[in-house]
């Protein structure tokens, strides 16, 4: 990419009051230091590790094994 590209996205940057932007462009850069964990409701995460442990616990059905069944039932040709 040219100078002249980078210094007019930079000067974009600059100008935009969009946060959603600016979020975005610091993931995309990795500078975002916020962990999208701790912005969870409680009772999210609470869904969350129940999941994990009932998977663990032999509960659940592999990704894998739902991704063929959908293919075979949507995707017959």
């Amino acid at each position: 990419m040219e100078s002249n590209e980078k210094n007019a996205l930079i000067k974009k940057l600059i100008d935009t009051e969009e946060d959603a932007i600016l979020d975005q462009v610091k993931v995309i850069l990795g500078v975002d230091t916020k962990d999208f964990w701790n912005e969870l409701p409680e009772h999210v995460k609470e869904s969350v590790k129940q999941a994990k442990e009932e998977l663990k616990s032999g509960y659940g059905i592999p990704h894998d094994k739902v991704m063929a069944e959908i293919k075979n039932k949507f995707l017959k040709r």
